[in-house]
């Protein structure tokens, strides 16, 4: 999945083709201007609502509760809006969940406010972990665990474990 949310036009090297494919115009000074293009399972221009986003991720949600591994990711550069796909417009530090939807909420409190709605729908019970990190120069930074000092964000160390036969990779904090 690619969200793109580029700057102005002349910033613009990044041009939807169509729903699955993009096209990145690479123009340097002293070299031929090469386009390349790229398929995704899915594309996201600036004109796709918050919304239209989350109703693509909502299934995977259920399948979360049928017993399936789900992770959800943002990838790009800094300023592509990561952040603000993933939580909406809050203010760093600022970050509240409502029990009511947000105008331009992101993905995560839109999932977490329909996990909690799923659940309660079903009679079977439920155990779910969950974990929001940010991968920045190589490092894993937990942004859900406290420091000793109460700061929230946390560079644990990635250790594996056996299970059945594979590698299961887990953060660890020392």
């Amino acid at each position: 999945m690619v969200f793109c949310r580029p700057g102005t036009e002349s910033e613009k090297v990044i041009h939807l083709i169509d729903n699955e494919t993009i096209q990145v115009k690479c123009n340097r000074s002293g070299h031929t201007a090469v386009n390349k293009t790229f398929e995704f399972e899915r594309v996201y221009g600036p004109s796709n609502s918050q919304e239209s986003i989350f109703e693509e991720v909502c299934p995977l949600l259920t399948s979360l509760l049928d017993g399936h591994n789900v992770c959800i990711m943002a990838y790009g550069q800094s300023g592509s809006g990561k952040t603000y796909t993933m939580l909406g417009p809050h203010s760093e530090g600022n970050i509240t969940f409502s029990l009511e939807s947000q105008i331009d909420e992101g993905i995560i409190p839109k999932a977490t406010r329909e996990l909690y709605r799923l659940i309660s729908n079903r009679s079977d019970t439920h155990s779910i972990d969950v974990s929001i990190v940010e991968v920045y120069n190589n490092e894993i930074i937990d942004l859900l665990a406290k420091s000793s000092r109460g700061k929230l964000g946390v560079k644990p160390e990635i250790v594996t474990t056996l299970v059945d036969g594979s590698d299961i990779p887990l953060l660890a904090y020392t």
